[in-house]
């Protein structure tokens, strides 16, 4: 199913588009702009630094208003990303423990996220170190071609695009 974009105009498959937060279907009705745009827009609002810190000011001011709300979100997304929410701790955990290193971006250097490419037992202390810019890109590639495959390889061209 098609969708056009409201902000650059292009006709795109809905799967391309951020859905309104009502979490609903993949329906004209529930789409506004496509991942793109949408992650273009978030970095115009977010290019300042003084913008930044008004987001980070909002976002903290909502939370203290809000504690219930905030609460009722966190306990939502543990309770659907219970894998992710494990690994995070276990990785958390041995970093704290001095079993696991925090490291910076294995493409730019700067400060960085782990990355999991599995959340199964036994591998949450495998990760990539990607600053968020470099993290949100690779999720795009990862979006657009799956995860099948060899992830390795796909992520030394992911890389060397970069060189």
């Amino acid at each position: 199913m098609k969708h056009k974009c409201k902000i650059c105009g292009i006709e795109k498959d809905v799967t391309q588009f951020v859905k309104h937060r009502s979490g609903g279907p993949y329906e004209p009705w529930n789409l506004r702009y496509c991942k793109q745009c949408s992650h273009d827009k978030y970095c115009e609002r977010a290019s300042s630094l003084e913008k930044r810190e008004n987001m980070k000011a909002a976002s903290s001011s909502w939370k203290e208003r809000n504690p219930d709300k905030h609460a009722e979100i966190n306990s939502r997304w543990y309770r659907a990303n219970k894998e992710k929410a494990r690994a995070g701790a276990k990785l958390r955990y041995a970093i704290s423990k001095g079993r696991a290193e925090r490291r910076s971006c294995e493409v730019c250097g700067t400060k960085a996220q782990a990355h999991h490419d599995s959340y199964e037992a036994g591998k949450e202390l495998d990760v990539r170190w990607l600053c968020q810019d470099h993290h949100k890109a690779w999720h795009m590639i990862l979006d657009q071609v799956g995860t099948a495959g060899d992830v390795g390889k796909r992520f030394q061209a992911f890389l060397d695009s970069y060189k």
